[in-house]
């Protein structure tokens, strides 16, 4: 179980410039902020995963100096400090056409 599980979580280095596109509905992804350690959960994640990650990124964080928080957040509800990690990020029908975007 857990080796299927392994496959689901996905670590994301801030430093790589990660896109909105890594993030898959069916996965986990650990993203490293260098200040917080985010646990993204997509919305067909299973809890096995979920959980896996959360524990990886709690072990991931006890040995960063200075100490690390591992923040939780769910596809589609993903607060402003996770969303400026990744470049170029999107609110789902925020936008109705590029043009609108521009605008902002």
């Amino acid at each position: 179980a857990l080796g299927r599980a392994t496959r689901r979580v996905q670590w994301l280095c801030c430093g790589e410039s990660p896109r909105q596109l890594h993030l898959t509905p069916d996965a986990v992804c650990v993203a490293d902020a260098a200040v917080c350690v985010f646990v993204w959960v997509g919305r067909a994640a299973t809890e096995e995963d979920e959980t896996l990650a959360m524990s990886l990124a709690h072990l991931y964080t006890q040995s960063a100096e200075p100490a690390m928080q591992v923040s939780h957040v769910l596809d589609g509800a993903e607060p402003d400090e996770f969303r400026r990690i990744f470049h170029g990020w999107l609110v789902a029908g925020r936008y109705t056409d590029e043009h609108d975007r521009r605008r902002d």
